[in-house]
């Protein structure tokens, strides 16, 4: 039987591309073994392959180990020349001919069909993805028999779907915006974000927000066409999504749900709106039966922010009802300044007002007319019941029982009928976008789901340099993957849930499994994913979960009410999101990431609501000073961070804990090339390190300077000098070391400023005496109980040693940062046995109280005795 060994770095979370390759190994009948990696320390894994003598070798490789990884192979290669090597993983992806120069197979992407090909004997080369394949079943037997640490571990982790759920229109396709009707990949080509018409489906209101991200977001797609009633269609891949609904009558309530365009049945309604103009020579827009707003309004609205009240009024400045571009509108606070931008007005009422030539008989019967249609007065609780009573059943003209009887509805219909949903035969390059506001926007008059941003977006030309010909060519040219180098592959639930029956069987020790991909749950519709997992999971596995998600998938305003029903009924205990930056500027132009505050705040109060656990995760020492508009800088910037963490968990409760990392600017990717372009990072990749915890190998500008930084960027008075250049990469390090820390503790955004810009070394005594210090300064109701816990925890550790009497005066001098810690004495144990092993340093600290916080609190794997001190 031939032999592979496969390899990667050293993790305490499974290599899961791994063991679904050596489960596919195992299929075809390979036998197996998997080899990490610590700390770029090739020789065990020499040591192994030696012994083993495998006929195969694969390695995973990224953006951090790669200089060691193709040194370790050479040396393969020359001791071992007649065994077959193979690179895959995220740099082998992005610089395929740097990794085919020292191994004889390149795998790019989701390698299972190229595994195969390879394994099968196929020809050495460049691999890239010819054909989405089902994922294998993990090999987990195999992995935890060379690595039983992994397989003792209460927190397991598995992968549910890869690559982008998410999928779009056809460029030609018109949006909705402020600015008229344009095409939607005219739109990806020439902004950045435009204002858009978009529905609030719990107010049940159109209005105006911005949409962000415009983009091409697959190439050669399938699409359908859908057409309606009034001759229109949208050209869209068969998973895009309408608002479908239907008005309640006697004979029903009404009810309104997401519906592909594949499962759009001819009759059905779906969510529109229309423009007209209003008798007053206005443009008015219509979205429901009764849900109409003059354009102009809605434009003033969208340009203060807010709804207007009935006394604000909108001035034309051009004199032209129907001209609503935003520069021709001005706000105006009540009537009478309207009536002051109009003095033809009061000089026409002046010279001939039509109420002077009224006789007394004239103004006598107007007052009647307004008395008769109740102006002024409330009608009484027994005229409108007889009104009511008047318009019940058959009396009603819009009554309906298999034909309409009566006089027809005057109101004119709003909705788009669907007619027919045809597969196309051509395909197309689709075009999305993201409404952060809603998650819906108006394309060719009918209400569409957005896109999410999605991290994996990457395509082939973001690689193209460097590529053979051929290569490329057919990386975009592969049908199905819609031109992303890492597309949408989603595991069945029959899968997913097998293999969370195996651990739950043959690993009992295990009390939750940590779903790694970065959307689950986003498939919410009757009878989709989401709900079959819901159904199947508890009963069948019965070990709670904990998931990633993003903040548009929380959103209680859209559908992220019904995705936490469901993902609560399948076991799901805590969600962890991703923050990133605390500028939405810096959010929107240095991440893609279109997020407002308030979409965090409100998706936690809701997380908070039902009792999840959430954890954010942030990414300090980013490319700061290269945005539009001018935003904080450097350490400034990373302290918004922590004091957004303040702020949501003094409002909602949560976070339950805040995770910082460090940029990386991995060349090819999106933010790498943003680095490169405004100067921020000039290197190779070479001086990039392999974990999220190292110094920064950016550099930093003093001062915000904007988009104009791409052409000073070799001013080098624009950026900090060596000794500023050092002094905040070491501010941002410690920053990131109590990170965890003072994101827990009331106002720890004011300490940690204290902290970082004394000039004073950080040690451990210095962040006690200060987090002492801070605590007594407070007025938080917080602080008396942590400094109360503080006093009983000193006691508790001069008399129980934690890690031996040595070790008492570190532990002692770190007690104010123990007592704002949740089960405080287990964190104090968890340093205690760290510190011993590999010494009381920062980084031990660090991670101990990292570890801590997500084994104890986040996961709550750990069964500790009682843990604060009351």
């Amino acid at each position: 039987m031939k032999r592979v060994l496969l390899g990667a770095a050293y993790s305490v979370i499974e290599p899961l591309g791994l063991l679904h390759l050596a489960g596919l190994a195992r299929d075809l009948g390979w036998e197996r073994k998997i080899a990490l990696v610590k700390d770029h320390d090739f020789e065990p894994f020499f040591s192994v392959m030696r012994d083993y003598r495998p006929d195969l070798i694969g390695f995973n490789v990224y953006t951090g180990n790669h200089l060691q990884a193709f040194e370790a192979f050479r040396k393969i290669r020359k001791d071992f020349p007649g065994t077959r090597l193979v690179l895959g993983g995220p740099h082998a992806t992005y610089f395929p001919m740097d990794a085919v120069a020292v191994v004889d197979d390149v795998v790019m992407s989701e390698g299972f069909g190229a595994f195969r090909a390879i394994l099968a004997g196929g020809k050495p080369g460049i691999f890239p993805l010819r054909k989405i394949e089902r994922f294998p079943m993990p090999d987990r037997e195999t992995f935890y028999a060379d690595y039983p640490e992994h397989g003792r571990s209460k927190i397991k982790s598995a992968i549910t779907m890869t690559g982008c759920p998410y999928t779009c229109l056809l460029g030609d396709t018109f949006v909705n915006t402020i600015y008229g009707k344009i095409p939607i990949k005219e739109l990806a080509e020439k902004y950045g974000t435009i204002p858009v018409y978009t529905y609030d489906r719990e107010e049940g209101r159109a209005f105006i927000a911005d949409a962000v991200n415009i983009r091409r977001t697959g190439r050669n797609k399938k699409l359908v066409r859908v057409t309606f009633d009034d001759g229109t269609h949208i050209d869209c891949t068969p998973d895009h999504r309408f608002l479908a609904f239907g008005w309640g009558n006697q004979n029903g309530p009404s009810w309104e749900t997401e519906t592909e365009a594949k499962d759009l049945q001819s009759k059905m309604h779906v969510r529109a709106l229309r423009e007209e103009i209003a008798g007053a020579g206005y443009t008015s827009v219509t979205w429901s039966r009764r849900g109409r707003q003059l354009r102009s309004r809605m434009v003033v609205e969208y340009m203060k922010g807010r709804r207007l009240l009935r006394t604000e009024q909108v001035h034309h400045k051009d004199r032209n009802r129907l001209n609503d571009h935003p520069d021709n509108l001005e706000y105006c606070a009540s009537v009478q300044e309207h009536h002051d931008r109009h003095p033809e007005i009061a000089q026409r009422m002046r010279e001939d007002n039509p109420s002077r030539r009224m006789t007394p008989e004239q103004r006598a019967r107007s007052s009647e007319r307004a008395i008769a249609r109740f102006r002024g007065r409330k009608q009484s609780l027994e005229e409108r019941l007889k009104h009511r009573d008047h318009q019940l059943g058959e009396n009603n003209s819009n009554y309906k029982h298999g034909k309409t009887v009566g006089t027809r509805s005057r109101i004119k219909e709003v909705n788009h009928v669907v007619v027919s949903v045809v597969a196309l035969e051509e395909t197309a390059d689709v075009y999305c976008m993201e409404v952060p506001a809603t998650g819906w926007f108006y394309a060719n008059d009918v209400l569409v789901h957005n896109c999410l941003y999605c991290y994996n977006s990457t395509v082939p030309e973001d690689i193209k340099d460097g590529l053979p010909p051929e290569i490329y060519a057919e990386i975009a040219n592969t049908k199905g993957m819609g031109g992303r180098l890492f597309p949408k592959n989603v595991r069945s639930v029959d899968d997913v849930v097998a293999e969370g029956r195996e651990i739950a069987e043959r690993w009992p020790e295990t009390r939750i499994i940590y779903f790694q991909d970065d959307v689950h749950g986003f498939d919410v519709k009757p009878g989709g994913w989401m709900e079959k997992l819901a159904d199947r999971w508890p009963s069948e596995v019965g070990v709670p979960y904990h998931a990633q998600m993003r903040w548009e998938m929380v959103n209680p305003k859209t559908e992220g009410r019904r995705r936490l029903d469901l993902v609560q009924r399948a076991g799901c205990t805590g969600l962890t999101l991703a923050i990133e930056a605390a500028d939405p500027a810096v959010r929107m132009e240095v991440l893609d990431r279109a997020m407002p505050d308030s979409l965090m705040f409100d998706g936690m109060a809701e997380l908070a609501k039902r009792g999840l656990k959430v954890r954010t995760e942030q990414i300090t020492a980013l490319p700061y000073g290269a945005t539009a508009k001018p935003t904080k800088m450097n350490l400034d910037a990373d302290l918004e961070l922590v004091e957004l963490n303040v702020r949501l968990r003094r409002e909602t409760g949560l976070p339950t804990m805040a995770w910082g990392s460090t940029l990386a600017p991995y060349k090819r990717t999106g933010i790498g090339t943003y680095c490169e372009k405004f100067g921020h990072y000039t290197g190779m990749n070479n001086d990039v390190p392999d974990t999220f915890f190292d110094r920064s190998v950016l550099r930093f500008p003093r001062e915000w300077i904007g988009h104009a930084l791409a052409e000073r960027k070799d001013d080098p008075g624009v950026w900090l000098d060596a000794a500023a250049l050092d002094r905040y990469r070491d501010q941002n390090a410690e920053l990131r070391r109590i990170f965890n820390f003072v994101t827990l503790v009331p106002d720890g955004h004011v300490l940690a400023r204290s902290y970082l810009l004394s000039n004073e070394p950080y040690t451990f005594g210095r962040l006690g005496r200060e987090t002492e210090a801070h605590l007594w300064k407070l007025r938080d109701p917080e602080a008396g109980p942590l400094l109360a816990v503080a006093r009983r925890l000193t006691t508790w550790i001069a008399e129980a040693e934690p890690g031996g009497s040595a070790l008492v005066p570190v532990l002692l001098e770190l007690v104010p940062l123990f007592a704002c810690l949740p089960k405080s004495l287990a964190v104090v144990e968890r340093f205690a046995a760290y510190a011993v092993k590999d010494g009381p340093t920062p980084m031990a600290l660090s991670t101990a109280v990292r570890h801590h916080l997500y084994d104890s609190v986040l996961y709550a794997v750990e069964d500790e005795r009682a843990q604060v001190l009351k």
